[in-house]
């Protein structure tokens, strides 16, 4: 029969603060992998890092532009988008929650 290293009760505590930091680490590693925590994208970009950020395709964006539904700036044929803009414009398609729609009716 194999031996497998079963843990005691006595060791549960020391695994679970353990398995606690290596989850911290994780953590810390995915948000610094983020390409907005990373510092990788200016102030300003063009249309493939605008695609990269919002993980749409290059015609969808186009189609935003001439929508007039993002914002963007043109010099010359060239679209410029401007970072803080864009984040703005995502977090206002933000939708409301179930609870949050409830607790404003309530009030």
């Amino acid at each position: 029969m194999k031996n497998y290293n079963v843990p005691t009760l006595e060791m549960l505590p020391l695994l679970v603060q353990k398995l606690n930091g290596d989850i911290s680490e994780l953590k810390e590693l995915i948000v610094q992998q983020h390409p907005l925590n990373k510092g990788s994208l200016p102030k300003y970009f063009g249309a493939k890092e605008c695609c990269k950020l919002l993980n749409i395709t290059l015609p969808t964006l186009y189609l935003y532009t001439s929508q007039r539904k993002i914002p963007h700036s043109k010099q010359g044929k060239r679209l410029i988008f401007d970072k803080d803009e864009i984040l703005d414009w995502v977090k206002s398609g933000r939708v409301r929650t179930a609870t949050e729609i409830q607790n404003k009716t309530t009030i």
